[in-house]
């Protein structure tokens, strides 16, 4: 049976060196925008430490694909900065999406369970097709990822 929520692709990228991370930031958040997803920066936490700067960002895209699908995105940065260019980051982008993002059919246990058996007898078909374009998009940002750290791509 499906459950509410689907894993898309998820990926970790790591890089050390020069990084340019004001280009990767505006990028990845250009690219919410280009595939009008609503943006919002969950964490944002510095702290100081005998080696440098440790800095942790998330990021979550929403975008309603139907009524009954949401695609999200989350990009989390974690930064180790030795000085302005030498940093070392790791970079994860992790998807899903979450099938009746409206809760319309999660207010009653039956409701739930019918959920459950009309997602894997009626929705499958379209559910999948959905999560080959999530996967297609996530496989778009993770190529704009791997330019910006000059990874191959």
């Amino acid at each position: 049976m499906i459950d509410k929520k689907v894993k898309g692709p998820k990926i970790t990228l790591k890089k050390e060196g020069t990084i340019d991370l004001d280009s990767l930031y505006s990028n990845i958040k250009s690219w919410f925008d280009e595939y009008d997803y609503s943006f919002n920066e969950d964490t944002h936490q510095q702290k100081t430490t005998q080696k440098g700067k440790s800095i942790k960002y998330t990021w979550t895209g929403k975008r309603e694909a139907t009524e009954y699908i949401q695609f999200i995105i989350e990009v989390k940065f974690y930064i180790t900065e030795y000085s302005e260019k030498e940093r070392k980051l790791e970079l994860e982008i992790e998807s899903r999406m979450e099938l009746d993002h409206k809760d319309k059919w999660q207010d009653t246990e039956v409701k739930s369970k019918v959920f459950k058996i009309f997602n894997t007898l009626f929705k499958n078909d379209e559910i999948g097709s959905f999560k080959k374009k999530l996967s297609e998009e996530v496989a778009n940002l993770i190529k704009l990822a791997k330019q910006e750290l000059n990874l191959e791509t």
